[in-house]
């Protein structure tokens, strides 16, 4: 701001002195046509005029020059400094908190080094977080967790009764998108204070004390308006693991920060604040923020069950116009897996799919839809295939289908179709019969005949020659399943009871023979299913080629009664 004023000044001095010396010329030429004295006259003038002009503007260059190098000294290397950093966001708060009530809307607090980076903190003031736990579908057992925490924040004197004090800090861990932050956000909402959120990537800094005076003033906020919440989602890009030698000196020195104001001499240095961090990966932190007195609460999310799905796609339909005939528990039960963020995600997809089809309201075709492009892909309608190859697909499905059917003891078929997504050429759908949380060893095998269901019908029908790679997946699926079995779970008669996935302790050659065995016998069964049935196997195909897509009902009905298949081995 400084070198613009300068630079208009400079400029308006420099047009009145030029015009003042053009007058002088005009009123010189005039006069020396008189007397020869009006001409010395003249020339004495505009001497002293353009004395006195050069002289002003060589003061005015060399003090423009001065000003912009003090500026370009100030600017490009003294700002880069940790400790002129902080004093200039500290400036920044105390003027933005002055002229901006918090209560009225959420503020952000950004520092502008000298080379350009940013760092933004947001505070939300308690009347502008909505979120509630009645926002949170299923997470009960986190949700009792959290509980205690809140009425801390709303009560500290209910617990102190008794000598107890309040968690200094909560972190939550889990798979993606089930929902820390959405807890964290309820968690404030609940307590009703402030909220002042970060991520963990804003404190990642190259140059030495800005990754540190940043936390600083993260807490120092978090001070300025306790009782709050600070949320530091992704943490473990704050406080992953240091290492002796290998961990550069500015990220040592941020964690170290951290250690420090979670957890300094002074007790009641952080009265009223509570910190609740998030992370994919916690076994990247280091294991000195995890300690007891920094986080003493660890709340671990995992993906929610049938009951908790149901709960969460009821919370996310209330967002849209369905079809009345809808039932979320049957959603529930073909979406295994699914974390929140994807149940949210299938709901959106759907509404878009219909509202694409000109429907009055989303159906159920439009969630099974939408569920499809999310797990396999978008519908490959450009690919054309010829007889011979629709027909070895349609075969290689009924094969995993019946295969399914036989062994219908844990799983049971959903849908099976020739229709190319994605990277596939055709798929069968499973569905569990309830949530699993642990797998018995028959379950396993039967899991891997399902698998080589496929294979074996193209070997049955086009001979051994005939195969293709359509299997691939297959193949990679069931490898793993049985070196699992070997390596890790016991399920090896002759390598008995141990756990050795990286294969240090036992010879290599004898687990790929323990390996072999079980696939082979998972292959002998299929293979005996399935020629014994070869009649339904050609009947279901062509039901396939005709149809292209059968749901599970209209398989079972195809296929007619069952003989009982079980594995005794």
């Amino acid at each position: 701001m400084n070198m613009i004023i300068y630079a208009g000044i400079l400029t308006i001095f420099l047009i009145w002195a030029h015009k003042t010396l053009l007058q002088y010329h005009a009123q010189g030429s005039v006069n020396t046509q008189d007397t020869l004295v009006s001409n010395e006259v003249y020339k004495y003038k505009s001497s002293t005029n353009q004395k006195i002009f050069y002289t002003l503007l060589l003061y005015l260059t060399c003090y423009g020059f001065i000003s912009l190098n003090l500026w370009f000294y100030q600017s490009f290397y003294i700002n880069n400094t940790a400790s002129t950093i902080a004093y200039n966001i500290a400036s920044f708060q105390s003027k933005q908190i002055k002229n901006e009530n918090i209560a009225d809307k959420p503020m952000s607090y950004t520092e502008q080094s000298g080379l350009g980076m940013k760092n933004t903190i947001e505070l939300i003031s308690p009347n502008r977080v909505k979120t509630r736990f009645i926002d949170v579908a299923g997470l009960s057992e986190a949700k009792e967790d959290i509980q205690d925490i809140i009425q801390f924040l709303q009560n500290p004197k209910i617990f102190s009764r008794l000598g107890a004090k309040a968690p200094k800090g909560l972190i939550m861990s889990g798979p993606p998108g089930t929902g820390k932050t959405l807890l964290a956000r309820a968690l404030a909402g609940e307590s009703n204070v402030s909220f002042i959120a970060a991520s963990g990537a804003q404190f990642e800094e190259e140059y030495i004390g800005v990754g540190a005076a940043r936390v600083r003033q993260l807490f120092k906020l978090g001070r300025k308006h306790a009782p709050c919440v600070i949320f530091i989602d992704e943490i473990d890009a704050l406080a992953f693991k240091r290492s002796s030698g290998k961990t550069s000196p500015w990220i040592a020195q941020t964690v170290n920060q951290l250690l420090t104001e979670m957890d300094g001499l002074n007790e009641d240095h952080n009265s009223g604040v509570i910190v609740v961090a998030a992370s994919n990966r916690i076994g990247a932190l280091d294991p000195a923020i995890l300690r007891s007195g920094r986080f003493d609460r660890h709340v671990k999310l995992e993906l929610p069950t049938l009951q908790e799905r149901d709960a969460i796609l009821k919370v996310h339909l209330q967002k849209i116009k369905f079809d009345p005939k809808t039932r979320p528990n049957i959603l529930a039960k073909i979406t295994i897996g699914f974390s929140g963020a994807d149940l949210a995600n299938l709901i959106n997809e759907s509404a878009i799919d219909a509202t694409k089809k000109n429907k009055l309201f989303v159906d159920m075709s439009s969630f099974e839809i939408a569920k499809e492009r999310m797990i396999l892909g978008n519908m490959r309608k450009s690919i054309k295939m010829d007889k011979k190859e629709t027909k070895l697909i349609a075969y290689h499905e009924a094969g995993h289908a019946m295969i399914s059917m036989f062994l219908a003891k844990y799983e049971t078929v959903y849908k099976a179709t020739i229709i190319p997504r994605g990277i596939s050429l055709g798929h069968t759908t499973y569905h569990p019969q309830h949530d699993k949380y642990s797998y018995s060893k028959q379950y396993l095998e039967h899991s891997i005949a399902t698998s080589l269901g496929g294979r074996v019908a193209e070997e049955i029908v086009f001979g051994h020659n005939g195969t293709t790679t359509g299997a691939e997946d297959d193949f990679t699926t069931v490898t793993d399943i049985a070196y699992k079995m070997v390596t890790k779970w016991g399920f090896s008669k002759r390598l008995g009871i141990l756990n050795d996935p990286e294969m240090k302790l036992i010879d290599k050659k004898i687990i790929e023979c323990e390996v072999q065995k079980i696939l082979k016998r998972s292959y002998k069964l299929v293979n005996f299913i399935l020629s014994d049935n070869e009649d339904k196997l050609h009947h279901l195909a062509n039901e396939l080629l005709n149809r292209e897509t059968l749901s599970g009902k209209e398989i079972k009905i195809i296929i007619g009664p069952i003989k009982n298949y079980q594995s005794n081995n």
